[in-house]
């Protein structure tokens, strides 16, 4: 499950990548690589570009994530995740809805455009200070 992130430090805004399938020490890695990034602050606003991702993992998994990001070390940073319409899409409603239950805001789309929109329209300083 290949990532890569690039960060528009103007913006404050970190472009993430994932593609293959998803696996949860592979998702953990990458969460704890962006909290160690130096140019990564708790108001640092996530696009997560999953078009190319299969997303199929457990309840239980998905709450682990959920965790992460509302924690201290995710920074409850606001996000927004594009991914393909279907099983994937589901799993990512459900993950947002575990993830706002804890105090993070993240969304979900299928349309690049409008999740950066979306993204871009967010408070710069949404995040855990």
């Amino acid at each position: 499950m290949p990532h890569h992130y690039t960060i528009d430090e103007a913006e404050n805004i970190l472009y993430l990548t994932s593609s293959g399938t998803a696996e949860l020490d592979g998702i953990n890695a990458m969460m704890a690589r962006i909290a160690a990034d130096p140019r990564v602050s708790p108001a640092t606003r996530v696009l997560v570009d999953a078009r190319e991702l299969e997303l199929d993992l457990p309840t239980a998994q998905l709450e682990k994530i959920a965790q992460w990001h509302a924690s201290e070390l995710g920074a409850a940073r606001t996000s927004a995740i594009v991914i393909q319409p279907g099983l994937g899409y589901g799993l990512a409603r459900m993950l947002s809805a575990l993830s706002e239950s804890r105090g993070a805001r993240l969304a979900v789309f299928t349309g690049y455009d409008d999740a950066l929109a979306w993204l871009r329209a967010q408070p710069r300083d949404a995040g855990r200070q």
